[in-house]
């Protein structure tokens, strides 16, 4: 069997590791990308008395309307004539193209990092 050898091998490791290490950015980026579906979803929601839409949060990439009746105004509610109006995953959808490129620019930064082998 022919040897084999790996050159920059260990360039490859330490600059691997060094992205890694790095990687709380990524909390950073989710932050960002829920903020902007959060102002999407709010702008979508219906407002009566304001509440619903000032119930709504993020925490990294995720978002939530607490109030009590977000649920059946978000997914419909047959038993009691409720339609569903989406608001939060239109404003997900309306804004993907935003943060798909916010994710794809972090990771090709982190990849264009990764030297060696």
């Amino acid at each position: 069997m022919p040897d084999v050898t790996i050159e920059g091998g260990d360039q490859l490791a330490r600059s691997l590791k060094k992205v890694a290490g790095e990687l709380e950015q990524l909390d950073q980026e989710a932050d960002a990308v829920g903020k902007l579906i959060l102002a999407a979803a709010k702008a979508r929601a219906p407002v009566r008395t304001g509440n619903l839409v000032a119930s709504g949060s993020s925490r990294g990439s995720s978002v939530v309307f607490s109030a009590p009746y977000a649920p059946p105004i978000h997914w419909g509610w047959a038993m009691r004539g409720i339609e569903p109006n989406p608001f939060a995953w239109a404003g997900a959808e309306r804004t993907e193209p935003a943060w798909l490129a916010v994710y794809s620019n972090m990771i090709q930064d982190d990849l264009d990092r990764v030297k060696g082998a």
